[in-house]
């Protein structure tokens, strides 16, 4: 009797630890596949919100190919600009855009065939376009993204580093459409314009944020409307009248305002198209540049006057945070964290931001530069360099 009892017991035992492998094991089961989900759903978020990651880290690896280094004959002189795309530099020309990194390899060549071919930049990403025509394309430093022929003329672009990028045609029975596709070429976003001819779209730092600049006659004057649009949210776009004003330049900031220098003064707006700052620009501007991080830097030529040029430093509040005379026409003004550079038609400055001190640099018979940290890429020669400041 004792026997079977405890034979009852075993047989207990082993039936309840069966149940509990097998409670243990859906257990576990549910929880992995639970894990899967989450991982799942996480790399899915992840890969949304970093447009075509998988292509960042192909354009990242053609950053660090090796190469010959500089400096590098260059098929064509005719260099209309250098851009500094993330860790590479884009060569302009008229017939192509040539992509290099900083080891001197060269990434990818960019041939057209545009009358007027203009260039936006962001992250990776390069926006060509043919301006008055029809044709863009989108391209990075490893090879091309996606190519458009429009129906109606192209009058400017931008685009944004996650691929985003806005479009202002001419389209018939209206002055200017506006449109705006997200990374796989979907619109997302319209506008049309009664007030005047769009000469300029820029995106903010975060992407959510577009401006559109119309110019427009008024009694004979010359005037700009500046039209506010958040592409995320379904509101009606701020607008902002500028009368007797020529918008030459805008720039969105790292603290959301937009900076903008008209042919009158210079102004800085909040994103809900309140003025924040004002003040009037100089006479006899001839260069002119918006710096991101909320300076602006003016260039004012008066060839009857000695020194003929004067160059002024606004901070983020617009005032005047330093000046400097030159007796050379500057035609190009450059920034990098703490430096400028001033090109003229002989010679190559180097300044601080409160032009306190500057310097010319013997760089030779420079035509182009930008910065790089403590490094710049310039033409000169028929050759594209790379060297220390």
């Amino acid at each position: 009797m004792e026997k079977k009892q405890l034979s009852k017991i075993a047989d207990f035992k082993k039936e309840r630890l069966k149940k509990n492998i097998i409670y243990r094991l859906k257990r576990t089961t549910v929880y992995t596949i639970l894990a899967i989900v989450i991982i799942a759903s996480i790399f899915i978020w992840f890969i949304a919100l970093n447009y075509d990651f998988l292509g960042k880290i192909r354009c990242n690896t053609a950053s660090m190919a090796t190469g010959k280094g500089f400096p590098i004959m260059l098929e064509d002189s005719n260099v209309s600009k250098l851009i500094s795309v993330k860790n590479d530099v884009a060569v302009v020309t008229k017939t192509a855009t040539y992509m290099y990194n900083k080891n001197g390899a060269r990434l990818y060549t960019d041939v057209n065939d545009y009358v007027t071919p203009i260039v936006k930049t962001a992250g990776y990403n390069l926006l060509t376009y043919d301006f008055g025509a029809y044709e863009f394309k989108i391209t990075n430093n490893i090879g091309k993204v996606y190519e458009e022929t429009r129906q109606y003329k192209i009058y400017d672009c931008d685009i944004t580093a996650n691929g985003y990028y806005a479009i202002a045609e001419l389209p018939m029975g209206s002055l200017a459409q506006v449109t705006v596709y997200d990374n796989s070429n979907k619109d997302i976003y319209s506008w049309k314009s009664s007030l005047g001819y769009v000469t300029d779209v820029s995106f903010n730092i975060n992407g959510d944020m577009l401006s559109v600049v119309d110019i427009n006659t008024d009694d004979g004057y010359m005037s700009s409307d500046i039209t506010l649009h958040n592409i995320r949210k379904n509101v009606d776009p701020i607008y902002i009248n500028l009368e007797k004003e020529l918008v030459l330049s805008v720039c969105w900031t790292t603290e959301n305002t937009l900076q903008i220098i008209t042919d009158k003064n210079i102004r800085i707006y909040d994103k809900n198209g309140e003025s924040r700052f004002v003040t009037k620009a100089p006479d006899n501007m001839n260069t002119y540049l918006n710096d991101e991080n909320g300076g602006v830097y003016i260039a004012s030529y008066n060839k009857y006057t000695n020194p003929s040029t004067t160059i002024f430093a606004y901070d983020k509040l617009l005032k005047v945070s330093g000046q400097k005379t030159l007796n050379e026409k500057v035609k190009e003004i450059v920034k990098d964290d703490d430096k400028l550079l001033f090109l003229t038609d002989t010679s190559t400055f180097l300044s601080n931001p409160f032009l306190s001190e500057m310097n010319k640099r013997d760089y030779g018979n420079v035509t182009k530069i930008i910065l790089d940290g403590n490094k710049y890429f310039c033409v000169k020669s028929n050759e594209i360099y790379y060297n220390t400041i």
